[in-house]
């Protein structure tokens, strides 16, 4: 496997790296987080085929990183969007320490928001 050199700048400047990604589509989604600070563990918050989100659990704060699927240029995938952030939501619920949220949340900015009359907003 050719390795971009870039990647390994990046990864030779971090102690620890852990990554989550979709071994059924290739090269589709996934998450990484790099870091100096050993975590008391690592885990995945939901179990999905893209790799979407990864969870490194410290002593005062969980660190998530998460990849949002994408609604679609028509809003086609829309529902599975709004139940994926929902069964998120209720899994972040669930843990008892403060929680720092990173990632790619594949969001509206506003203008493209006024565009689409179906978002739900809430």
């Amino acid at each position: 496997k050719n390795v971009n050199q870039n990647q390994l700048k990046i990864s030779n400047k971090y102690t620890y790296n852990y990554h989550n990604y979709s071994d059924i589509i290739k090269g589709h989604a996934g998450v990484s987080i790099y870091t100096n600070h050993k975590p008391n563990s690592v885990h995945i918050m939901l179990n999905d085929d893209a790799g979407r989100t990864l969870v490194l659990k410290y002593d005062k704060f969980y660190l998530i990183c998460v990849y949002v699927p994408y609604s679609g240029a028509k809003l086609e995938k829309l529902e599975y969007k709004l139940k994926w952030f929902k069964e998120f939501n209720n899994m972040v619920k669930k843990l008892k320490k403060k929680c720092i949220i990173a990632g790619d949340f594949n969001a509206l900015m506003q203008g493209q928001l006024a565009r689409h009359s179906t978002v739900h907003r809430g």
